[in-house]
């Protein structure tokens, strides 16, 4: 974990996990997210996740 912000930074990384393991987590997807464009990561380990913001949520 890089660039963590100053919360998170406080913390040791298995307490994070642990936080985040013991929370409920909702994650919100645009369905008509399913572009290509200039703001999102085009990199080839970006890709694998998905073409699209929605295919990499979906997959995460």
């Amino acid at each position: 974990m890089h660039k963590l912000n100053g919360y998170m930074g406080a913390l040791s990384g298995p307490r994070l996990a642990d936080q985040y393991i013991s929370r409920d987590v909702t994650y919100l997807l645009g369905d008509r997210d399913l572009y290509q464009d200039h703001f999102i990561d085009d990199s080839c380990m970006a890709k694998v996740q998905g073409e699209s913001r929605l295919e990499r949520g979906i997959n995460y």
